[in-house]
C-alpha cells in the first residue's frame, strides 16, 4: 500500500496536520478570551496564515475555547487579497455580515439587525459602531478579525489611513469582549507602529497589541515535523540530523527538506545519493522565499547576516577563514540587528567561528553564497576596483562604509577562488558529514 505524503509545501496546513505551536496556540486562546487583540509577527512562511487557520478552524473550537468557543465568530481577510476600492464601509460590511451569518435564527437576529441597519444608516461612524457593538455584547457574542498579511494594510489607499487604525484600535480596546482582532504580520508592533506615526496625534496605533513572535521550532518540535515521514522511521538519524543542519528550525525548509527526502526514497534513490539530492531541492525550491526575507531585511540586518556567513563559510570548506576583523567590528556592532537574528532562528551563538555565530539553517548561506558568486561572474573582471565599482553599482557595497569595503571586495573574491561552483561544494560537504572546525594557521 502506497504511503501518505507527510509534509506540506505550498498550502495552509488543516488541523490535523498541526504538530507544533501548542504553548502559543494556547496563549493567544487565553488573550482572545480575556477580550484582547494578539499580534502574531515573524518572516515570511514562519506559519503565521496556518495557525490563524488553526485558531479559527470548527474542528478545534471546543478543544481550543471549551464552552466559550460557542460565543466566537471569527472573520478571516488577507489584506493582500483586498482590491483597491475596498473601503472601511466594505471592510465593515463584511465583518459584520460574517457575524449575523453565523448567528442562528431567530434567537439574537432581530435586535442586532436592527443595530447593523442603524450603523449602516450611521456611516460606519465610531458612534454607530459603539452602538452595534453594545447590542453584540448584550447578546453575548465575541467577533474576532483575523487580519492576515496586515502589514500590506499601512499601503492601501483607503484602509491604510489613521482613521481606520484609530476606530480599530478604540472599538477593540472598549469592547474587547464583542470585538477583538488577530493581527498576522511580518513586522513587529513596534515597527507597525513607526510605520504609522504620521498617521497619529497621540498614542500609537498597536500599542494595545500583544505580540507573540513566531520563532523557529526548537529541535525537539523539528523532529515532530520529520517523523511525519513515517512511525516506521522511514528517515534514518543521519538524514533527520543532516536536515536539522540544512534547514535548522525553519517549519518551511522543514517540510521542503522533508518532502525531498521523501521523493528520494519513494524514487528508490540510492542511500549515497539522497542527502546531496535533499540540499539541492532545498536550494532549489526554497529559494524565492530565502530571497524575500533578505529583501525584507534592513541594510544593517543584510550587514551582520553576510559577515557571518563569510566567516563561516572557509571553515565550511577545510579553508582559511578570511581576513575580516574590520568588517567583523562594524557589523557586530549592529547589536540590536544581531539580535533579532538570532531571536528568529537566523543566527546561532557558536565559539568556533571567528565572528561567534553561525548560519542556523546553512542552506541560507549557501543561498548567499550563490548570489555572491553571480555577481563575480557578472562583473569578469580581475581588477579588485572594478570588482568593488561593479559591488557598489549592485547596492552590496552600499552595506558597509569607505574603511570596511576593501575587506568585503577581498572575502568575496576569495569566496569565488574556493567555491566557484557555488552551492554544490557546500552542499557534497554537509552531504559528507565531514563537520571540519577551524583550520589552523
Amino acid at each position: 500500500m502506497k504511503k501518505h505524503f507527510p509534509f506540506v509545501t505550498g498550502r495552509v496546513l488543516e488541523p490535523d496536520e498541526f504538530v507544533n505551536r501548542r504553548g502559543e496556540r494556547q496563549r493567544i486562546c487565553q488573550r482572545i478570551l480575556n477580550g484582547e487583540s494578539p499580534a502574531i509577527t515573524g518572516e515570511p512562511r514562519s506559519g503565521k496564515t496556518s495557525l490563524l487557520h488553526y485558531l479559527s478552524h470548527p474542528d478545534t473550537r471546543h478543544t481550543l475555547y471549551e464552552e466559550e468557543g460557542e460565543r466566537l465568530v471569527f472573520y478571516y481577510t488577507d489584506a493582500q487579497a483586498w482590491d483597491a476600492d475596498l473601503n472601511p464601509k466594505k471592510f465593515w460590511e463584511g465583518a459584520f455580515g460574517a457575524l449575523l451569518e453565523a448567528i442562528p435564527q431567530p434567537n439574537a437576529t432581530s435586535s442586532l439587525l436592527e443595530a447593523y441597519e442603524k450603523c449602516q444608516r450611521g456611516e460606519f461612524s465610531v458612534s454607530a459602531l459603539e452602538g452595534f457593538l453594545m447590542a453584540v455584547k448584550k447578546e453575548g457574542w465575541h467577533l474576532v478579525l483575523l487580519l492576515d498579511e496586515f502589514d500590506v494594510v499601512l499601503n492601501h489607499p483607503s484602509l491604510g489611513s489613521g482613521e481606520f487604525f484609530s476606530k480599530l484600535r478604540t472599538l477593540t480596546s472598549r469592547f474587547g469582549h464583542a470585538l477583538s482582532m488577530i493581527i498576522a504580520s511580518r513586522q513587529s508592533v513596534a515597527e507597525l507602529n513607526m510605520q504609522t506615526q504620521h498617521l497619529t496625534g497621540g498614542s500609537p496605533f498597536f500599542n494595545t497589541a500583544w505580540e507573540l513572535p513566531l520563532k523557529p521550532f526548537d529541535e525537539k518540535a523539528a523532529r515532530q515535523v520529520l517523523q511525519r515521514g513515517g512511525k516506521d522511521k522511514r528517515f534514518s538519524e543521519e538524514e533527520v540530523r543532516f536536515i536539522l543542519r540544512i534547514a535548522g528550525g525553519h517549519p518551511y525548509l522543514l517540510q521542503y527538506a522533508g518532502a525531498a527526502l521523501w521523493d528520494a526514497y519513494e524514487s528508490e534513490m540510492p542511500p549515497s545519493e539522497r542527502k546531496e539530492y535533499v540540499g539541492q531541492e532545498l536550494l532549489r525550491t526554497a529559494e524565492s522565499a530565502l530571497a524575500v526575507t533578505w529583501h525584507n531585511w534592513s541594510a544593517d540586518k543584510r550587514k551582520a547576516f553576510a559577515l557571518i556567513a563569510l566567516d563561516q563559510a572557509p571553515l565550511l570548506l577545510g579553508k582559511r577563514e578570511f581576513d575580516l576583523e574590520k568588517l567583523r567590528d562594524a557589523a557586530l556592532a549592529c547589536r540590536a540587528e544581531v539580535r533579532y537574528l538570532e531571536d528568529r532562528g537566523f543566527i546561532t551563538k557558536e565559539e568556533r567561528y571567528p565572528s561567534g555565530y553561525c548560519a542556523t539553517a546553512e542552506v541560507m548561506l549557501w543561498w548567499l553564497s550563490e548570489k555572491l558568486l553571480e555577481l563575480l561572474r557578472q562583473a569578469g573582471t580581475e581588477s579588485e576596483e572594478e570588482l568593488g565599482q561593479f559591488l557598489a553599482r549592485e547596492e552590496w557595497l552600499g552595506l558597509f562604509k569607505r574603511g570596511e569595503r576593501e575587506q568585503w571586495v577581498k572575502a568575496v573574491r576569495a569566496l569565488g577562488q574556493f567555491a566557484g561552483e557555488g552551492a554544490r561544494v557546500f552542499i557534497r560537504e554537509a552531504a559528507a558529514g565531514l563537520g571540519r572546525g577551524i583550520v589552523s594557521g
